[in-house]
């Protein structure tokens, strides 16, 4: 992201350099392939019609390799559609992992399998971590106050927004740790006042010569129980952890896996008070408790007392554009683009302002070394001006999303070199519903607000089961 003096805010568009848009591994493979066996073909076979067959080997794999469906190529979409193919095959789309006749749970989803739930101390007071045994990583969450961001002016704004910059500038310094991931929630909330009301006025209305008005209490509760939403800010912060042995071992002992730990509850005390000298009013680290609960409401639609054995959902159910976990269903985009146009600092109140819709907005950032990033970015400079220089030898013309990308890719490296701090980052926007019906309404109705906010998001099609974790508070995404 670039910004202007005294404007607005800048993204260049994705890096597709070249003289054709930047070709993925299997597109590269595909068109290699297809021209060694039309040589082939043409060298060795025998038939008469060998040139024709040549030449319709190579275009077939051009239009499998060039041609764009949803913003993948033909190529792209085969190993999706095979590991869902294949899935569909074993019996895995549909798994129940609660034992009919116990109720209780027998084992636990491969996708959820390698999270394990700690509990640290930081002076004195217990924090909660996540352990994702997957990626290797150890993850903390902090819970900030979530701000009338769309009632403040432009420049106050920007203070907010310079405040959270000096906060990456600092998490990018410190080598110990491995990412970070801001989310923002939309979550049921019914709180215990809501329940209280409707279990006062659904007795009162019992009774014989019970008013009106406690009827309609008793439905406007009913509705609030259905409806009413809360949002939530959270900042993850990740570090490598990669025990030799169990978790448990390695915090009673006093090898390196302890000290790993100790090392990682120091750094996530450094870390809140970075995020509260940014002017952030941070509320805490999440407890091992709240972690639990957590997990436990994001893949549920009802409120129900953590279950500390296993919160993690009982059946899973995947289909090709979505996936449901218990009984809720969810839906998993990827931010393709973003705002190609100058947009000020509230440009995604569109889509966070909207708390109708249940949802999750994450974005995963990995922390670039300085040299590597200014690296990056001087190539990048020299290749776009290579490419501008060939396509105007060859006469092609520059498009304006070229010539954008280009205005980008200097910017960026003006920035680097005046020591601004490199991040590689991904977006992903998470829609949940009750029903497949309400998950369409739900997915359309943030469609649209993310039209508004200038943003380009992908269905992200065959790839819901991974996917549903990108939303998580852990280290996945940015892939």
């Amino acid at each position: 992201m670039s910004t202007a003096r005294n404007r607005g805010y800048l993204f260049g568009p994705r890096d597709q350099r070249g003289l054709i848009p930047s070709l993925h591994r299997l597109q590269i493979i595909t068109l290699v392939a297809s021209i060694v066996c039309a040589v082939l073909v043409a060298r060795l076979s025998t038939t008469p019609h060998r040139l024709v067959i040549a030449v319709l080997i190579v275009l077939i794999a051009a239009v499998a390799s060039l041609v764009r469906l949803s913003g993948r190529s033909l190529v792209e979409w085969v190993p999706e559609i095979g590991a869902y193919v294949g899935a569909g095959v074993r019996g895995n789309r549909r798994v129940v992992y609660r034992n009919g006749r116990t109720g209780f749970v027998t084992r636990t989803s491969k996708l959820f399998g390698g999270f394990q739930f700690l509990d640290l101390v930081h002076q004195g007071e217990r924090i909660g971590a996540i352990y994702d045994g997957v990626e290797g990583t150890l993850s903390a969450v902090f819970e900030i106050e979530s701000e009338q961001f769309s009632l403040l002016d432009e420049e106050t704004r920007r203070i907010r927004v310079s405040e959270w910059s000096s906060v990456l500038a600092a998490f990018n310094a410190d080598r110990a740790l491995y990412r970070l991931k801001w989310i923002a929630q939309t979550a049921p909330d019914f709180p215990a006042r809501y329940r209280a009301g409707i279990a006062r006025a659904t007795a009162a209305v019992g009774h014989d010569g019970a008013s009106d008005a406690l009827a309609s209490y008793a439905q406007l509760c009913e509705e609030l129980q259905r409806t009413a939403q809360r949002t939530e800010q959270l900042v993850v912060v990740s570090a490598r952890f990669s025990p030799s042995r169990s978790l448990a071992r390695s915090r009673e002992s006093d090898g390196p896996e302890a000290r790993e730990l100790s090392d990682f509850v120091h750094q996530i005390g450094l870390v809140g008070r970075r995020l509260s000298e940014s002017g952030l009013d941070v509320r805490g680290v999440y407890s091992k408790h709240r972690l639990i609960k957590m997990t436990q409401l994001r893949f549920e639609t009802s409120e129900a007392p953590p279950d500390h054995r296993s919160p993690w959902p009982v059946a899973l159910e995947e289909r090709w554009e979505c996936i449901r976990t218990n009984d809720i269903w969810h839906c998993t985009y990827w931010i393709a683009e973003w705002p190609r146009t100058e947009v000020s600092s509230g440009f995604l109140l569109p889509l966070l302002g909207d708390i109708s819709v249940r949802k999750t907005v994450a974005l995963s950032m990995i922390p670039m070394h300085q040299e590597r990033a200014t690296r990056i970015a001087e190539r990048r400079r020299t290749s776009s001006v290579a490419d501008a220089d060939t396509r105007r030898r060859y006469g092609f013309e520059l498009s304006s999303r070229m010539r954008s990308q280009h205005e980008a890719v200097v910017q960026r490296e003006e920035e680097l070199a005046s020591g601004h701090v490199g991040y590689e980052f991904s977006g992903y926007v998470t829609v949940s519903a009750g029903t497949v019906a309400e998950l369409r309404h739900a997915c359309e109705a943030v469609e649209q607000s993310c039209a508004l906010a200038h943003l380009e998001i992908r269905r992200l099609y065959g790839m819901q089961r991974a996917a549903l974790l990108f939303g998580f508070v852990n280290a996945r995404g940015c892939q």
